[in-house]
């Protein structure tokens, strides 16, 4: 995010990979070292960004991924996706 931030992009738009937008959290972090930024630090950048976020849902939007798709300052979704 900082670095789309910084770059001459109009706007940013998470996209995932797979079958899923984020399904929640990774059972195999837990316990463990947490890597790269917090959740509610990247939640920060998203919501305080000078540029447009979209979030672009497909997929499961589970948990902490929908919190992330709700930090977007805008959401569109395909209309099999699912939130929860």
């Amino acid at each position: 995010f900082k670095q789309a931030i910084e770059s001459d992009a109009k706007a940013i738009v998470p996209i995932c990979e797979g079958r899923t937008f984020i399904a929640g959290a990774d059972i195999t972090e837990f316990g463990g070292a947490m890597k790269g930024a917090s959740l509610p630090d990247v939640q920060a950048i998203m919501e305080n960004s000078p540029k447009p976020v979209v979030a672009a849902i497909h997929g499961t939007a589970l948990g902490g991924g929908l919190e992330v798709a709700l930090c977007a300052h805008y959401r569109v979704a395909v209309p099999s996706a699912r939130l929860g």
